[in-house]
């Protein structure tokens, strides 16, 4: 058990290369396993639901086994009857499907023209026309050739018989290898199906089983995580099938009526094919869109129907990967674009056509293991689609490196969803503690310092955020003095560094300017300070600290602030302190009556609805 919390991610790698050279050996043996599982969990829901009324488990296993097997049926019944249809009509669109190809004739010598070349002068119904034949003029009769002959030799038809090839006779192998060929499909079906009713008979225990192993291995105290873990997974491939199935039905329905509309024949085949191919990720609907618009092109007598074709293709599949998918489902399966892309090569190269289709259900797994077991960690950073890094170590990267255009767009990107006090304390004030970190290790120069902190007052000024429809009311209970009024003066004062300072100036964010004038005081002594306000006075004062060091520099701020200024209300902002500033905040607070804020969403609340401004 120890050995196992204590593995390595090298560990894992190989653990991971280990299981696809098995997965490549046994592939016989686990596609039927893998695909079994997975029409087991597209079915579970049914058996469950017929559970909840009251059929017992067998029963209901039996009955949504026959029903999938109905639904198959009825699909490749209609399927082989709209072939036979298109295979009987494929004469009538020979002539036509000639004359396209003679189109192109007339282009330059290529590969293009080359091929309408062949394809113009072959006859679709029958063999090629004799050699020498060309442009309507008369082959030589076969007699004129034989008897063209140079002199002085002999002919050789008439020298030797023509040798006929005879077949080789089918031996009692050959019957056995065919045999073999033309039933492997049917007898891979019947164990996916009886793996399947198996699973779904047992599935319960099966998912006991599990979550023994796993906990046996990774401690018991561990049962739970694993339970999550694999309920999450069959959640994800569930909902992934589901969506995915939803999605296909209504795109091959919505496609079939238009092309019916159109005057298209069959259109319920090319309907059924842009259906199932769009199970085959991103290239799915491009073979079916290929397949469609080359019928289209033989049986049109002009090149309107072709193109008519392929733009329905691009419309249809445009609105659904754009809006229907992200709106039913959005980033269900939890995997990024490229991954889904890299997944269908390598399943492809690896099981072949079952592969690729189950080469989404498959990397979910992957990142399900990844995202559970800490030395697999490696699999979920590489196939998700969510951030590989934090978004305070993304931000701190982003402004070093980009300019301000391509800035903001990031920062907006990464600070979406959130209101602006959420978004100051959990991405641009912790991204000012590493850089702050990075400064102290000298792994960062002052120079790279003083440009990011350059880039965050940019990035501070063109804030954007949304704040909650409905404000939180009034400051916490433990708030002394009540929250300011509107249209008072308020000042900010950094309490120590740079890093204060531009907190300060986060928090001048927050204020609307027609409810209260909000303004920054610049880096200055506690005297200099002192002095200012004696000159200017102002209602209230916040003084900021963004790190443990600055808070005892707050604190300092903030006694003399009172002893200066018996009735002004004073406001500690400190950020992320630790125990001991903790301690030393609260005594500032019982005895000077300052009122402290540990992050600035609270602040936002205390300064709500009187001074915040609704972003």
């Amino acid at each position: 058990m120890k050995t196992f919390q204590r593995m390595t991610r090298k560990t894992g790698i190989l653990i991971v290369l280990g299981v696809i050279v098995v997965l490549a050996i046994g592939k016989s043996f686990f596609e039927p396993l893998v695909l079994a599982a997975l029409l087991s969990i597209v079915l579970s829901p049914l058996v469950r639901w017929l559970n909840a009324k009251g059929i017992p488990n067998a029963l209901a296993v039996m009955a949504s086994t026959i029903a999938a097997l109905l639904v198959v049926g009825i699909i490749g019944w209609s399927i082989a009857g709209q072939v036979e249809g298109l295979l009987a009509e494929i004469p009538k669109y020979k002539e036509n499907l000639v004359k396209r190809m003679d189109s192109f004739r007339h282009l330059p010598a290529g590969a293009l023209a080359n091929a309408a070349s062949a394809i113009s002068g072959t006859d679709l119904g029958g063999a090629p026309p004799a050699p020498g034949h060309a442009d309507g003029e008369p082959a030589a009769h076969p007699a004129s050739r034989d008897r063209a002959v140079r002199p002085g030799t002999t002919s050789t038809a008439s020298a030797q018989p023509s040798a006929q090839a005879e077949a080789p006779a089918m031996t009692w192998g050959s019957y056995v290898a065919l045999a073999e060929t033309a039933l492997a499909p049917f007898a891979t079906a019947a164990a996916v199906l009886l793996f399947a009713i198996f699973m779904l008979l047992q599935r319960d225990d099966l998912h006991d089983r599990f979550i023994m192993l796993s906990g046996s291995m990774a401690g018991k105290h561990n049962m739970r995580r694993s339970a999550e873990a694999l309920t999450e997974t069959f959640a994800k491939i569930g909902l992934y099938i589901f969506m995915q199935l939803s999605t296909n039905i209504l795109t091959g329905v919505v496609l079939g009526l238009v092309l019916w509309a159109v005057g298209l024949p069959n259109p319920l085949l090319w309907g059924l094919l842009a259906a199932m191919m769009r199970f085959i990720p991103y290239l799915g609907m491009v073979m079916a869109a290929l397949l469609t618009t080359t019928f289209a092109v033989a049986i049109s007598p002009d090149w309107s129907m072709p193109m008519i074709v392929l733009g329905l293709f691009a419309g249809i599949e445009l609105v659904v990967s754009n809006v229907i998918e992200p709106l039913l489902y959005g980033h269900g399966t939890g995997l990024s674009s490229l991954a889904i892309l890299v997944a269908a090569a390598f399943w492809t190269f690896l099981w072949g056509l079952p592969g690729l289709f189950l080469s989404v259900p498959l990397t979910v797994c992957l990142v399900m293991i990844g995202k559970h077991v800490p030395f697999l960690d490696f699999l979920e950073t590489l196939l998700s689609d969510r951030d590989s890094l934090p978004k305070d170590s993304l931000m701190y990267h982003r402004l070093l490196s980009m300019q301000d255009g391509g800035m903001q767009t990031e920062i907006d990107r990464l600070c979406q969803g959130q209101s602006r006090g959420k978004a100051l304390d959990t991405v641009y004030l912790p991204t000012l503690r590493i850089a702050e970190q990075e400064l102290l290790f000298e792994r960062l120069t002052h120079e790279r310092f003083a440009g990011l902190l350059q880039n965050m007052r940019i990035a501070v000024e063109d804030l954007a955020g949304s704040e909650p429809a409905n404000p939180p009311p009034g400051p916490p209970a433990e708030v002394a003095s009540p929250a300011p009024a509107p249209a008072q003066k308020i000042l900010c004062i950094g309490a120590l560094g740079e890093l204060d300072q531009m907190m300060a100036a986060m928090i001048l964010r927050l204020a609307d300017p027609a409810k209260a004038t909000m303004a920054e005081l610049p880096a200055s002594t506690i005297a200099e300070g002192i002095a200012a306000i004696a000159r200017e006075p102002v209602t209230t004062v916040i003084v900021a600290s963004a790190s443990d060091t600055s808070t005892m520099t707050a604190i300092s701020w903030c006694r003399s602030l009172r002893f200066a200024f018996p009735d002004l209300t004073i406001i500690a902002c400190a950020w992320d302190s630790d125990t001991h500033a903790e301690n030393r905040l609260e005594l500032v607070h019982r005895r000077r009556k300052v009122v402290i804020c540990r992050s600035i969403v609270e602040l936002q609340e205390l300064l709500s609805p009187a001074v915040a401004s609704a972003a």
